[in-house]
């Protein structure tokens, strides 16, 4: 899902001061001349180069001479070289060419990305908006997902190796770059007695970067798409709170805490997280493997349904407010132990109609008596009281049902007066049974019922068997706010009970 945000105009990264006698800048490389050095990392060398005859640009990264000299680095650059060439998603850099320097080195050429790289973002924002940071997210995890499926895992997934583009429409597009660069040999843990020195051109002698290092990964553990799923969640703890969930001052430390130490949680150090954005930080920072989200595709539909809820709700805050207290005057308990039969009230329109038919009844029989039936074609709306000798009248039509007895004012003296002993019938309710049986039910609208009531239904869209269901997902995302409404709506005990009735249905829909 792409995002927008105004803050993608930072300074124009500059090129890398390095000595003037580097042997590659004004080469020829795959049709490319290179121009200058823009990034030197810790095993690698990225400069510009640039298409003379079509003006197209590319980012040419070279092996530095030291690292090149290992023949297994060589080995697993050109395998991870291939493994990106025949990866093609918008959310992946894009490799185009690869092959050897005139020195014998080998090279990657990639497109060229004019932006700025997501670490560089962060420090100049210091924290993301919860609604920017899950866009972000999600273009990556849209990456992930086309790479793990075809069995390229990351490895070394951390801001620098994330980079942000400002496409023409003003959104961002998010690119993952330097897939399996990082160094994959194990690391033992012995005790902690392992000391490990941080290089100062940043590179890590880690198998990843020690800040966003899976647990399974610093132990030299079976590596899958997972530990990229827990570097994710480390980088968006850092993006929408400004720091990282675990800090040491030694990389042994630090690898101690990604092993045994639970992350803090994120409501303790950021100010109205929205909801659900800690359960899926949290999820994503699970020590085994086993219990982080499934697959990429996984977590990528509770980061859209984070979004959604984001931008259905601008408060960004519990999407189900407990109300105030309704007073015990006017919430009894009651107890449910039979089948409910619903009945719906007698409409009092029913009323009115039995009144008109009256009227017209007894002005028929009134002109009946002085034999002028003949005058009435057609009832009128407005009847003037016409004086006629005193007859009795017998009633001979059953009047329709009412839902409630009607008062009659008394008639003129000089008009006919119904005989006194006639009833008013009793209405005729209709039923209509609902085939709903709850053993027992406990109604009582009050600010602890509703806030049950709310919790149950966002854990229930939490659930794997939710999250991982189509169908269920989208009769949950239809259904639920309209049980909310209902739960929240609830004053009374009847409209209690038909609250609890809609939440037991979904929730027997659901399966649970």
């Amino acid at each position: 899902m792409s995002v927008t945000d105004p803050n993608l105009d930072g300074p124009p990264v500059p090129s890398v001061q390095v000595a003037e006698q580097d042997p590659l800048i004004g080469l020829e490389l795959g049709g490319f001349h290179v121009v200058r050095l823009l990034a030197a990392g810790g095993m690698g060398l990225v400069y510009e180069a640039l298409h003379r005859a079509i003006g197209r640009r590319a980012a040419v990264k070279v092996l530095k001479p030291e690292v090149a000299a290992d023949a297994e680095w060589t080995r697993r650059f050109l395998s991870e070289a291939r493994a990106l060439g025949s990866l093609k998603h918008r959310n992946l850099i894009e490799v185009l060419n690869f092959g050897k320097t005139p020195d014998g080195r080998d090279y990657l050429m990639m497109e060229f990305l004019d932006g700025e790289p997501l670490d560089a973002y962060i420090r100049r924002l210091g924290q993301l908006a919860p609604a920017v940071a899950l866009g972000i997210v999600d273009q990556i995890l849209n990456g992930l997902a086309e790479a793990h499926k075809k069995g390229v895992v990351h490895r070394d997934l951390k801001p620098s190796n994330v980079f942000l583009l400002r496409e023409h429409n003003g959104e961002l597009l998010v690119k993952v770059l330097d897939f399996g660069l990082a160094r994959q040999e194990p690391i033992a843990l012995i005790d902690g007695a392992i000391q490990l020195t941080q290089r100062t051109d940043g590179a890590s002698l880690l198998a990843g970067t020690p800040e966003y290092i899976a647990p399974e990964q610093a132990q030299g553990r079976k590596v899958e798409g997972s530990a990229d799923l827990y570097s994710l969640g480390v980088m968006l703890f850092e993006m929408v709170t400004g720091r990282l969930p675990f800090e040491a001052e030694s990389v042994t430390a630090l690898l101690q805490k990604h092993l045994s130490e639970r992350p803090p949680r994120l409501s303790t150090v950021m100010n109205n997280a929205p909801e659900g954005l800690e359960e899926f930080i949290e999820s994503l920072l699970q020590k085994e493997p086993e219990l982080r989200p499934s697959s990429a595709d996984g977590a990528r539909v509770t980061v859209q349904r984070l979004l959604k809820r984001l931008a259905q709700d601008s408060t960004a805050v519990r999407a189900m407010p407990v109300e105030p207290e309704v007073s015990s005057k006017h919430a009894p308990t009651m107890k449910i132990d039979r089948p409910i039969e619903l009945q719906e009230k007698p409409r009092r329109g029913w009323v009115w109609a039995l009144v008109a038919l009256i009227v017209l009844l007894l002005m028929g029989v009134l002109l009946a008596g002085r034999g002028q039936p003949e005058k009435i074609a057609t009832p009128v709306a407005e009847v003037t009281p016409v004086v006629v000798a005193p007859v009795v009248v017998t009633p001979v039509v059953t009047p329709e049902p009412v839902a409630e007895p009607v008062k009659v004012t008394a008639p003129p003296d000089d008009m006919v007066a119904l005989p006194s002993k006639l009833e008013t019938p009793k209405p005729k309710t209709e039923l209509v049974v609902r085939k709903v049986f709850i053993d027992s039910v406990e109604c009582q609208p009050t600010a602890d019922w509703k806030k049950r009531l709310g919790g149950d239904l966002a854990q229930m869209g939490n659930e794997d068997r939710v999250l991982k269901n189509p169908k269920l997902y989208e009769l949950w995302d239809r259904s639920q706010p309209n049980v909310v409404g209902q739960v929240n709506g609830a004053r009374t005990v009847s409209e209690c009970v038909a609250a609890q009735l809609a939440y037991e249905k979904l929730k027997g829909q659901l399966g649970f």
